[in-house]
């Protein structure tokens, strides 16, 4: 099947530490993204071993609430203050998709932080991935967008 590519830039007059903290700070994400709920989803078997109040831990899985639709996200790694890399695992698109990575890079700038916005995936079947492209691509601008604006103001 087809493999897609998302990208998007944006730039924030913010420090980079500022872009990074909110990124990996769930919490934050119903601030600056059109994301209306995000909670925390028990993971059996990562929750022996890690406090459940551990929102941001590599591993975690975020319930995602946007017009009354949920998805699931699993936080696959990230490097401080530059990379945050997840994949959407459940909600409306996983009949379209299949395989998807999502990566924020992060780079200093002179005049504050460069944010690229990067999704992969492919099509689960014919087609499917132009649906998710056009659909998706302008939701992750305002999520860069957003990101890039409100680390202005903290």
């Amino acid at each position: 099947m087809a493999k897609r590519e998302i990208l998007v830039e944006e730039h924030s007059g913010a420090p980079i530490e500022n872009v990074f903290k909110l990124l990996i700070t769930t919490t934050t994400w119903s601030n600056w993204t059109p994301f209306s709920n995000v909670e925390r989803v028990v993971d059996s078997e990562l929750d022996d071993k890690y406090d459940s109040d551990d929102f941001d831990r590599v591993g975690s899985v975020k319930e995602l609430t946007f017009l009354g639709v949920k998805s699931r996200e699993k936080l696959i790694s990230f490097n401080e203050p530059d990379e945050f890399v997840y994949t959407y695992i459940k909600g409306g698109f996983e009949k379209l998709l299949k395989n998807h990575r999502g990566v924020v890079t992060l780079s200093k700038e002179d005049s504050g932080t460069y944010i690229k916005w990067e999704g992969f995936f492919e099509d689960r079947f014919f087609g499917s991935g132009l649906v998710v492209k056009s659909l998706v691509t302008p939701f992750i601008k305002r999520c860069a967008r957003g990101l890039a604006r409100y680390a202005e103001k903290i």
